[in-house]
């Protein structure tokens, strides 16, 4: 008997200590049943459960409790606004968190945090790119000959985008940058000038300068911008979930096409119609720290 019982115990915190890794790093989707390390199940768009960490005894609490059950400990007082906002020591690979944006594809919840993913850091300041394809839209809405600099594409990031995504303090952490305007190395194509903004596509060169591999290429979309069309792939996925094309901004082999990255990571120098639809979006930014 006292031999089941220390092992009836040892099973008992096996299970504690898993819990609270799962609590750490992933969840179980409550409606598909899988584990997930995303902030939304890419299967079925359910929102991962939010919860806080009680800082007595570091065994994590749901949002909706106001203390801690174990040793009354209160929450924490999360809020932040604006200018408030800081991200202390951040490095390359890091993922982090700024602005909202609709991605289980359930309005009625609201808009989900946008993850970013750490490419560089400079002087105070990162350039991050979006973890995920976000939507999905045209380079351009009309089939013409066109250059980043003109695309309807960057008119949209650097309004209706920044506008939904950021509050106004969040958008004074995003700097206007120059955005050069890279050529693409196997076509001469017109890539047209420099252009100043706040939130941009990667070029060709940067998407191979900041990307190690293909793997680290490979883009999943969220539930909403499926919804909006985006291209899937039938045969790579990453975590489990089909990726998907995305832009960049550098034109393709002729001024009526641009770059994008394939759903395997490779990066098409062809390009494709600045018309397509198919193509998602990840917006990449410089911010403060």
């Amino acid at each position: 008997m006292k031999r089941l019982s220390h092992i009836l115990i040892m099973l008992f915190l096996m299970a504690v200590i898993v819990s609270n890794v799962l609590a750490d790093d992933t969840w179980l989707c409550p409606t598909c049943g899988e584990e997930r390390e995303e902030n939304f199940c890419t299967n079925d768009g359910t929102k991962r459960p939010e919860y806080w960490i009680c800082p007595t005894c570091g065994n994590s609490r749901s949002e909706s409790d106001n203390f801690c059950i174990d040793d009354g400990t209160a929450k924490p007082d999360s809020s932040i606004t604006g200018n408030e906002i800081s991200f202390g020591n951040v490095s390359v690979g890091d993922t982090i968190t700024l602005g909202t944006y609709e991605q289980d594809n359930n309005i009625a919840n609201g808009p989900e945090d946008i993850e970013w993913i750490v490419l560089d850091v400079q002087d105070g300041r990162a350039l991050i790119i979006s973890k995920y394809g976000l939507d999905a839209k045209p380079y351009n809405e009309e089939y013409t000959e066109i250059t980043w600099e003109s695309c309807t594409l960057r008119s949209w990031l650097n309004n209706d985008f920044l506008n939904e995504a950021f509050s106004s303090g969040e958008q004074a952490m995003i700097p206007t940058v120059t955005v050069t305007a890279d050529k693409n190395p196997e076509f001469d194509t017109d890539p047209g000038n420099d252009t100043q903004d706040k939130i941009f596509l990667l070029s060709f060169s940067e998407a191979v300068k900041y990307f190690s591999s293909d793997e680290e290429r490979m883009c999943v979309p969220t539930v909403y911008a499926i919804n909006q069309g985006t291209y899937m792939s039938d045969s790579y996925k990453v975590g489990g979930a089909a990726t998907s094309w995305w832009w960049l901004r550098s034109p393709g082999r002729n001024d009526s096409s641009a770059a994008f990255v394939f759903h395997d990571g490779d990066v098409c120098c062809d390009g494709r119609r600045v018309d397509s639809v198919l193509v998602c979006v990840r917006p990449a930014l410089w911010t403060t720290l």
